[in-house]
């Protein structure tokens, strides 16, 4: 019996969800952009996996692209439905561990009785680490809890014979950074890391819609008042967290680009790698820890899903790159 659960089930193809969402086509125009054609049959972790197609990260790389990797996913009613799909990937019904070693832990897990926000109550499955994990529920909406079962992630790696990452989605609800501070770098290389995180304890700041369109570079240009350009940089504070940036820095990346929101996806690139070589990026900017100052942010609602109004202008379009005037 394998120890961590692990499952290689038969490959058939999976229906097709809407992908409507923008963290999603912000991070899929960045994967066809670095691997696409130019690169076949690489090798991906997904943990937050839900059915391993409902907003996934990997499975656009796994039809088109022949690649397989590893999907994890605690939540025992999601990951009934992963079995479902028959993804060409190795599955884990567990956790990725917040600790160097094996431990037990509580899942919350929130769920409406509509399918559709019923998929995003289920995308919020976290594990309780505190009191306050507990939170207040929402009468609309009803609260069941399991015990599941985390692994460190090069365990189930290990387990794999794997040490190479070519793209690791990291969506674990706001337990990232426990689980990347015991992730082994020296022992697993990953190229390219997509982790949704955000800072929290923050106060939920607000601007309006209509000043979305803008840089904090154009509401500086074109004259805006001292306390619109103030907000703007506060809810840029908000959004980055540069302890965590300068972290992920310090494990030898280069941090890429966010989306520019309260809870944001991040994206960073390995230097060592040949993706990064192909970027260019000047020496001077290869340990930047900011990216929303120059681009549009999106603190309430997306304005538009177009791939220029969420990524960094810097690498975009393709992704050498490019000095702004």
């Amino acid at each position: 019996t394998d120890p961590y659960y692990i499952r290689y089930p038969p490959n058939s193809t999976p229906r097709h969800y809407s992908k409507i969402y923008a963290t999603w086509i912000f991070i899929d125009s960045y994967l066809q952009d670095f691997y696409g054609d130019k690169h076949r049959g690489g090798f991906f972790v997904e943990a937050g996996a839900l059915d391993g197609e409902y907003m996934s990260n990997t499975l656009q790389l796994e039809q088109a692209y022949n690649w397989t990797g590893l999907l994890v996913e605690p939540d025992s009613d999601n990951y009934s439905e992963l079995l479902k799909t028959k993804r060409k990937a190795w599955l884990s019904p567990s956790c990725l561990s917040l600790y160097s070693f094996p431990h037990a832990s509580l899942l919350k897990k929130s769920r409406e009785n509509d399918e559709e926000s019923n998929w995003l109550m289920r995308a919020t499955s976290s594990l309780i680490t505190n009191e306050d994990s507990f939170g207040r529920d929402n009468p609309k909406i009803f609260t069941l809890y399991e015990t599941v079962q985390c692994f460190p992630t090069d365990s189930l790696l290990s387990a794999l014979n794997v040490t190479h990452v070519d793209f690791f989605s990291l969506d674990i609800e706001m337990v990232e950074a426990e689980v990347l501070s015991n992730f082994p770098f020296e022992k697993i290389s990953v190229d390219l890391w997509a982790i949704e995180h955000r800072i929290l304890g923050v106060p939920q700041l607000k601007e309006p819609a209509s000043l979305m369109n803008y840089t904090l570079a154009d509401l500086k240009k074109f004259g805006f008042s001292a306390n619109i350009i103030e907000t703007r940089e506060k809810l840029i504070d908000t959004f980055e967290d540069q302890k965590f940036i300068k972290f992920m820095i310090s494990k030898g990346y280069y941090y890429l680009d966010m989306t520019c929101a309260l809870v944001g996806d991040y994206l960073f690139l390995r230097k060592a790698s040949n993706l990064f070589k192909s970027l260019k990026v000047p020496k001077e900017r290869e340990f930047r820890t900011y990216v929303c100052e120059e681009k549009k942010v999106h603190a309430v609602a997306w304005p538009s899903f177009e791939i220029k109004s969420l990524r960094d202008p810097h690498h975009y379009p393709g992704l050498q790159y490019k000095d702004l005037i």
